[in-house]
């Protein structure tokens, strides 16, 4: 579990340098006749979470620990599913609570959010003070349970900020970055 810290870590300081250190050095015209010359988009067209935009869900049984029952993805077919891993040590799962309780408040009961714990070491009692701490609303929060590993697995959530969002229990958007606050309150806007 470790080795997955250190190379998330490796990857938001990669991150850090596409907006930090090259958007001056990076020319504005495309060299690569592939038609995107941002480098944030050609990042995001490079994501490996997007090779499972247009795969169908599996219904999965989560238990919300804030009522303490179980919920299955497929009681939310007719919304908007947003799907986010996190661990609790995380500075940007921190401020993603932020942003994703905008998003809750902007689109109410249009869109389920449901938070994914990712660490077997995280504790309920962490998740709700995470929660607490940073405002978090009361959608959807998962504690990481062994039984929620072949779901995890299969749709490649193996580090914190997974994104996705689901309609129908269709993937329509996926990524693995901390994705900017518009690009994912534009995916979900385009799907109430």
């Amino acid at each position: 579990m470790n080795n997955k810290f250190i190379l998330i870590g490796i990857g938001i300081l990669a991150i850090a340098l596409v907006f930090v250190v090259l958007p001056g050095r990076v020319p504005k015209q495309n060299a690569t006749g592939d038609g995107v010359s941002d480098p944030v988009e050609r990042l995001y067209n490079l994501d490996p979470q997007r090779q499972f935009i247009g795969a169908n869900v599996d219904n999965v049984e989560l238990r919300d620990i804030i009522t303490g029952k179980n919920v299955n993805l497929d009681d939310f077919s007719d919304k908007v599913v947003v799907i986010e891993s996190f661990s609790v040590g995380c500075p940007a799962c921190a401020e993603g609570i932020k942003l994703f309780s905008q998003i809750y408040d902007k689109y109410g009961s249009n869109v389920v959010i449901v938070y994914v714990d990712i660490n077997p070491a995280d504790t309920e009692q962490d998740i709700l003070n995470i929660k607490r701490k940073y405002d978090g609303k009361d959608w959807v929060w998962i504690k990481y349970a062994s039984e929620l590993q072949g779901f995890l697995s299969k749709y490649g959530i193996e580090g914190n900020d997974i994104t996705y969002i689901i309609k129908n229990n269709k993937i329509e958007y996926a990524d693995s970055l901390s994705a900017p606050f518009s690009r994912i309150d534009k995916a979900v806007g385009s799907l109430i």
